[in-house]
């Protein structure tokens, strides 16, 4: 994972002034405000999805285990009225959280304003295309600015459309750029722009990919063998639990409380990891990072030998694609049992 959000959208200082003829192209004022706005809703959705559906899934979960251990292998005590009454309160938090997600839309509220993020993000990037265009940095920063009005107003209305824009996005729709002319206003300028874009969107999206699949594979390889341990226990402990019943007559016995506890215990845990993984947008492979990065040298290896208005053409509608890809994975997520 990346250590610092962001930087290629808001680069350092440094890198500020490594390229600083183009540095208007950093700082646009009408997509730096959305980009902000929306990223901080994207963020505070999130939290709150994740963190709340979590809650109630292990509430719930808990409840159920408790519910078995009482029917099958707790015997009377003196507050087990209040015991029972607290795990019911339990599982009723859980479902009141889930109904909160589902009301409240935070779900949606997460998806689409990341959505507006990364849409934000192309549109920065496309406006790296008027190095081609601009005979100065004066220039430059005027068409910036109109062209990122334009951009936002654009995606602002597109964004009222709610989550049907998941199942709208053409990306190939979203790059808007011109194809001519194929000679730079301004050869120094488009060749600085040049070298910005390939920094600040190639690379850092190599970078990004590169660093993608070992995360996964490790998030990954926690949620696969709890899953596999946890439900191959508890295939065992049905076996056994059944197995006391048909040869040794212990039907009702402590023994056979257990082995039917832990049984249904082992499926419930079992079923809560595989809701908390499959709740992850991570649902993207190892292989499709691995295959984006593939895309991405593919495009940096004929850079050189094309224009600044191809490069950023081809970059974006790769970065777009993925986009569509996040979309399409967005709506398989849901805390639900």
């Amino acid at each position: 994972m990346m250590q610092i959000a962001n930087r290629d959208v808001f680069p350092t200082s440094a890198t500020i002034e490594v390229f600083a003829p183009v540095q208007t192209l950093f700082q646009i004022p009408a997509i730096d405000e959305a980009f902000n706005k929306h990223e901080a809703a994207a963020v505070r959705a999130k939290r709150r999805y994740h963190r709340f559906g979590r809650l109630a899934i292990v509430l719930i979960a808990f409840s159920s285990i408790y519910t078995v251990a009482d029917a099958i292998i707790i015997p009377p005590y003196p507050v087990q009225p209040l015991a029972s009454a607290l795990a019911a309160l339990l599982a009723g938090l859980g479902i009141v959280l889930q109904i909160y997600l589902i009301t409240t839309h935070q779900k949606e509220k997460w998806l689409l304003n990341r959505y507006a993020v990364e849409r934000l993000r192309s549109s920065k990037f496309q406006a790296y295309h008027l190095g081609h265009i601009a005979q100065d940095a004066n220039e430059l920063e005027i068409l910036s600015n109109q062209y990122a009005a334009r951009q936002v107003a654009s995606i602002e209305n597109e964004l009222n459309g709610g989550d049907s824009v998941f199942r709208a996005f053409q990306p190939a729709a979203a790059v808007s750029l011109p194809r001519t002319p194929k000679k730079p206003a301004n050869a120094d300028l488009a060749r600085i722009t040049k070298e910005a874009y390939g920094e600040l969107r190639i690379q850092y999206q190599k970078r990004f990919a590169q660093s993608e699949p070992t995360h996964f594979a490790n998030r990954r390889r926690i949620f696969y063998s709890s899953q596999d341990m946890i439900y191959l226990s508890a295939a065992a402990f049905a076996f056994f639990a059944l197995s006391t019943k048909l040869f040794t007559g212990l039907d009702g016995s402590a023994t056979s409380g257990w082995l039917d506890f832990l049984a249904v215990t082992l499926f419930i845990a079992g079923a809560t990891v595989s809701i908390l993984d499959n709740a992850s947008i991570e649902e993207q492979s190892q292989t499709r990072f691995e295959q984006y990065v593939r895309d991405i040298e593919q495009i940096a290896s004929h850079a050189d030998e094309t224009n600044l208005l191809d490069l950023v053409r081809d970059m974006e509608l790769l970065c777009l694609q993925e986009l569509d890809t996040f979309c399409r994975a967005g709506e398989r997520i849901s805390y639900r049992l």
